[in-house]
């Protein structure tokens, strides 16, 4: 390769801490909803199912804090709770790649 190439182009790569935040998100996602779905009654929308009284709303809120605090806490190591909360944004927002 030209000198060009070798300074400036290369491949990008995920670092172990990045996959593990993606790994840490898409597991939020899941049983966040799978909870949801054993607890909600209401109509299903593109964000999943969709509590239908304050009483599903308030244990779906307490078991998504619990659940967050959880995997936050898990992986304090490698990653903030505020990227974990961004990552979790973006995985929501754009769906899990695999």
């Amino acid at each position: 390769m030209s000198e060009f190439a070798d300074q400036y182009l290369c491949a990008f790569r995920q670092t172990p801490a990045e996959t593990e935040l993606h790994q840490a998100a898409k597991r939020y996602v899941s049983e966040a909803e799978a909870y949801d779905r054993t607890v909600c009654t209401g109509p299903i929308s593109k964000d999943g199912i969709l509590p239908a009284t304050p009483r599903e709303l308030a244990l779906v809120n307490r078991n998504a804090h619990a659940l967050l605090t959880r995997i936050a806490d898990a992986h304090s190591h490698l990653f903030s709770r505020g990227e974990l909360l961004r990552e979790i944004s973006r995985v929501d927002r754009l769906g899990a790649p695999a």
